[in-house]
């Protein structure tokens, strides 16, 4: 998909914010455990590297379980690139 595919997708919402006087925040984003972990961590750098661009901050789904967790051993193998991701200014 990459980084033009989500700039296309958040562009009205950022359009819509400008013109509004707001911030934009996603409230819940993530990878479902299924996904292979190597496509898993480049979807993440692609969503974080367009959320910086647009300064649109985020919240990420979710901490454990749910078939999300970011502290289950699915992600194990990429935890310490996706924490250095999210939590790089």
């Amino acid at each position: 998909m990459g980084r033009p595919f989500l700039r296309s997708i958040v562009q009205e919402a950022v359009d819509a914010a400008k013109a509004a006087g707001v911030r934009l925040y996603c409230g819940e984003f993530g990878v479902i455990d299924r996904a292979p972990v190597a496509d898993t961590l480049r979807w993440f750098e692609d969503v974080v590297a367009v959320y910086g661009e647009y300064d649109i901050h985020y919240a990420l789904w979710s901490y454990k379980e749910m078939d999300f967790g970011l502290a289950d051993a699915h992600y194990d193998p990429i935890r310490k690139d996706m924490l250095r991701l999210l939590t790089q200014k």
